[in-house]
């Protein structure tokens, strides 16, 4: 949301949609429901989340396998040292994904019906059982929030589980 001009660090999950340091992650941001009015949007359906891609990263992780976006809605205000609990709704998966640079937009296979009021969770994750390095961390543009608005779990080699981790890195 917003009009970022900065990336995400090379070395970081923190403020990345396509985090690749790490062999497998799972992160989740907050978007304020004030964010999307400001914008324009209300209520309805929500059918798409795009991502611009500043740096494609290159190697054996640059494809993202069981790449999904979970969204929800949540009265939370910030998400501060746990991933929000909020019931989530899968609006787009892919077996391998590869982000490109530029406008990455992912249309969801599901409409997401947003009631215009409540703040919504973007929830994404991946796995690819391996170690990662910064070679190929891919990078986007991001919008800073004066507010505490992502969490993220990210850990190296062969794992089960990453979307349904519970506890996070650093937020």
């Amino acid at each position: 949301i917003g009009n970022g001009t900065t990336s995400n660090s090379t070395t970081s999950n923190l403020g990345a949609a396509y985090p690749t340091y790490y062999g497998n992650g799972r992160q989740q941001y907050l978007i304020l429901a004030s964010e999307l009015t400001t914008l324009g949007a209300g209520a309805g359906n929500l059918t798409s989340l795009a991502f611009d891609v500043t740096r494609v990263g290159t190697g054996t992780g640059a494809p993202l396998t069981n790449y999904t976006i979970n969204l929800g809605t949540t009265t939370a205000a910030t998400l501060v040292s746990s991933f929000n609990t909020a019931a989530l709704t899968t609006v787009f998966t892919a077996a391998t994904y590869t982000p490109i640079l530029g406008s990455n937009r992912h249309t969801f296979s599901t409409p997401f019906a947003w009631d215009g009021v409540s703040n919504i969770i973007v929830d994404i994750c991946f796995s690819n059982n391996i170690s990662g390095t910064s070679t190929f961390q891919h990078t986007n543009k991001l919008h800073t929030t004066t507010f505490p608005s992502t969490v993220y779990y990210q850990v190296d080699g062969t794992t089960t589980g990453i979307c349904a981790q519970n506890s996070v890195s650093a937020s």
